[in-house]
Order: structure tokens, then C-alpha cells, then sequence
């Protein structure tokens, strides 16, 4: 029971005084009220975790305080404290919202059991509330967003791109969300029962990528101790998310287009072709026209992929969306971390939606993890990283140059440094915001 907050409400002075003393000794925080009406401010200005209450008062009695209090806040235990005469209107508390009731004259060992009582059950709730919660988050596509960008990309899926098998092509920087968009296609589709299957191929050694994507018979080579099915045959009548597809190297290209030709896979060792059904989504936050001209990625190969192309725009573009994603990214880790609801103020989440995001949504999940972490209950101003914090509005914005004294070049060294800045030294980054090729950031600098 310690640090819990309860609060006596009862006209009788010595009742509350006995009460009072009895537990503030069990450690608990104590408010008391002589009346209902008393009572009020205190359940507004206050936390308060359980009420114990007289019936019979003047003004505003007990059962009008149960109602008062449960429509507040409707996890506040209340019990009631009654005379024998006003058992039946104990028993109708009870079924309007009270935990328990205590009949006068009192006990002190049996108001404490009640007490601890109701706050042993209130814990059993909680913890049930907390992995209901779990559960859910564990369930959430996390398909978050309300500028216009995001809802029109999410109206296309359901209406349009859900509806067919075509492959689609995600691309975006890094962060995006690119994943949780092939995830959100596959579920709003005929084929949501089925797997869906990410594989990231940037995290794969190149010797074992084609293995892994379309499996291998026993003895094909050294290692091969048995049948292993690959990720393409696996995702049968399902979904095969590729992340990062522009590092899939040109031989590989080669197998993949031939797979979406014929809807054929052949593993590693056999002959035989296996008839597949895998709808292919993929996904780069590379430019794949420049690895085209580059002979790094196979043209055929990239219009076959790019029947359906969605674009992801980087956070930055649309800052309508970080309230909503803060305020979701809390809620969720708030409960992971068993934290009460935190909020977060106008001014930190202002100096949020000014901040470029160079690591875009994951960046900003990435944040709010660490300060749930690391905050009880409110995200100020001061809780905030000293990269979001210490860069000026003006000493971001405004560059300052002297007309007759400041060369060409010297005016380019500070926007490319001050776009650095923006970006935390991310160059790929501040050659798209300025839009230079990366060549030139480095030549400049």
C-alpha cells in the first residue's frame, strides 16, 4: 500500500483524525475532507487512488460522491462507510460502482483489510488493462498519419492496390516505413490469411541469398544436410516482401525476374521447377534509374517491379504527421514500460515538428522509446535530445552574407554547412534537400 494516495471524506472530525493517523502509518499519502463538497477539489487537483467515505453527510452525501468520483475517474476505488440503517443504500452503492463497504462503528483491523483488499484487486485489474494493452500493440499495423500525402496513399491501397496481385514498388529514405506499408497491402488483401514474409536483403551474405530465397536440396553442396525451403515457396499464396532490392546482385536480378515471369522457383540442386503464387512487393531508398545506367540493376527487372510504384516521402515533408505519431509512439511505450499515459508539452512537441528527421519515423520512434524510458510522465522542453533542442530557429534558417566582401563559393560552404547541420552531418540527405548530387557536397566542403 505504501505511496498510495487515499482520501477520507466523513463530518465526524474524530473518525477522520483515527483514520488519518491509522494510515499515514501504513505509509500511505492522506488527504482529508469534512463533506462531500470539501471532497471535490481535492479528486480534481489531485491524484487520488482511493476514496473512503461516509454515507450520511451534509450537502453532497456518499452515493452522490460515488457518482461524482466514478465519473472523474472511473478507476478511483471508492468504499463506503455505513451505519446499519443504511445497509440497503450500501448494497445499491455497490452495484453503481463502490468496491466495498464498512459498517460503523469502525475497526481498525477491518477498515486496513478492506483497504488492502481493494487495492490488491485494483493491481489485478491494472495488470490485466496493461496486457490487454500489450496485445494490441502487438496487433497494430501502425498505419499512422493524417496529412494528405499519407491518406492518399493509404485510400489507393485499400481501393485499388489491395485489390490486385501486381508487384509493387516501395521507395523512400530510409525510416519511412516502407515495411509497415507492404505489411498494410498484404493484410487489406485477399491473401491476409496467408504468410507475409520480409526479408531484408542488404542483411544477407551474398553467398547465401539465393539459398535463402529459393531454397536448396539435400547434398547440393557442403553444409546442405537436408531439404530447406526458401522464402519464395514459403510465401505460396501469400506476400514476399524484398527490402532493399537494389542490393540484390545482377545474377540474382536475373532469377528473381524469371520467377515473376513464370511463377517458377527452382532451388538450388534440382531440376525440377516448383509452380509458386507469391505476390512480390519490394522496396529501395536507393534511385534505381541511376544503378540502371550504372549497369548495377537490370531495366527489365525494374519495370516488372514497378507495375505499382508508391512513393514514401520523408517525414520532414510531412509534419502534419508528427503530433499524431508522437502522441501514438507515447502511448505505446507508456504501456510497454507500465508508465501512466504521458504527455508531452506544446513547446517540446513544436520543436519536434521543426526538426528534420534525418532518420525519419524510426528516428522518431527511436526517441520516444528513450524518453518514456527515462520520464515519469510529462516530455518537456528539457527532456528532449540536445540536437533538437540547442539549434536555433534563426541560426537554422538565416545565413548572413556581405554584399561586395562574400564570394560565390563562400555563399555555397555555408548553405551546404548549414544544411548539414539540418541533417546531422548526413550528406546523402542534404544533396537531396538541396538538390546536388552528393559529388558536389563533397567537392564543396
Amino acid at each position: 500500500m505504501e505511496n498510495r494516495t487515499i482520501l477520507i471524506v466523513d463530518d465526524d472530525e474524530s473518525t477522520v483524525v483515527s483514520l488519518n493517523f491509522i494510515f499515514k502509518k501504513k505509509k500511505l499519502n492522506v488527504f482529508t475532507a469534512k463533506s462531500g463538497k470539501e471532497a471535490l477539489p481535492i479528486l480534481k487537483e489531485h491524484k487520488i487512488d482511493l476514496v473512503l467515505t461516509d454515507f450520511m453527510m451534509p450537502d453532497i452525501d456518499g452515493f452522490e460522491l460515488l457518482k461524482i468520483i466514478k465519473s472523474i475517474d472511473e478507476s478511483i476505488i471508492v468504499i463506503m462507510v455505513t451505519a446499519y440503517g443504511t445497509m440497503e443504500k450500501a448494497i445499491l452503492a455497490l452495484k453503481e460502482g463502490a468496491s466495498d463497504f464498512i459498517v460503523k462503528p469502525l475497526n481498525k483491523t477491518v477498515v486496513v483489510k478492506a483497504v488492502e483488499k481493494a487495492f490488491e484487486k485494483r493491481a489485478l485489474i491494472q495488470e490485466n488493462t496493461v496486457l490487454k494493452a500489450k496485445l494490441s500493440i502487438v496487433s497494430s499495423q501502425k498505419i499512422i498519419g493524417q496529412s494528405k500525402v499519407f491518406k492518399n496513399i493509404i485510400l489507393d491501397i485499400k481501393n485499388i492496390i489491395a485489390k490486385t496481385d501486381s508487384t509493387v514498388m516501395i521507395s523512400g529514405e530510409s525510416g519511412t516505413g516502407k515495411e509497415v506499408i507492404a505489411k498494410y497491402i498484404h493484410e487489406a488483401s485477399n491473401r491476409s490469411d496467408k504468410k507475409f514474409i520480409a526479408v531484408n536483403v542488404s542483411s544477407l551474405p551474398e553467398s547465401l541469398i539465393e539459398a535463402e530465397l529459393f531454397g536448396y536440396k539435400k547434398g547440393s553442396f557442403t553444409g546442405a544436410i537436408r531439404d530447406k525451403i526458401g522464402y519464395l515457396e514459403a510465401a505460396n499464396n501469400g506476400t514476399l516482401f524484398l527490402d532493399e532490392i537494389g542490393e540484390l546482385s545482377i545474377n540474382l536480378q536475373v532469377k528473381i525476374l524469371r520467377f515473376i515471369q513464370e511463377g517458377e522457383v527452382i532451388p538450388i540442386g534440382s531440376t525440377t521447377p516448383l509452380k509458386v503464387n507469391a505476390r512480390i512487393i519490394v522496396a529501395t531508398n536507393k534511385d534505381l534509374a541511376s544503378l540502371i545506367k550504372e549497369g548495377k540493376f537490370r531495366e527489365d527487372l525494374y519495370y516488372r517491379l514497378n507495375v505499382i510504384p508508391i512513393y514514401l516521402p520523408p517525414l520532414r515533408e510531412r509534419k502534419e504527421d508528427i503530433s499524431i505519431l508522437a502522441k501514438y509512439f507515447l502511448d505505446i511505450y507508456s504501456v510497454k514500460y507500465n508508465r501512466n499515459k504521458m504527455e508531452i508539452e506544446d513547446e517540446a512537441m513544436e520543436l519536434l515538428e521543426n526538426y528534420l528527421w534525418p532518420g525519419n519515423v524510426r528516428e522518431l520512434e527511436n526517441m520516444l522509446e528513450r524518453l518514456v524510458v527515462y520520464n515519469q510522465s510529462v516530455i518537456k522542453k528539457s527532456s528532449l535530445p540536445s540536437n533538437i533542442t540547442n539549434i536555433k530557429k534563426e541560426e537554422k534558417d538565416i545565413i548572413k552574407i556581405k554584399i561586395g566582401t562574400t564570394t560565390l563559393q563562400e555563399v555555397e560552404e555555408s548553405v551546404i554547412k548549414k544544411t548539414l547541420d539540418f541533417t546531422n552531418g548526413d550528406k546523402a540527405l542534404a544533396a537531396k534537400i538541396l538538390d546536388i548530387s552528393l559529388r558536389s557536397i563533397y567537392r564543396k566542403i
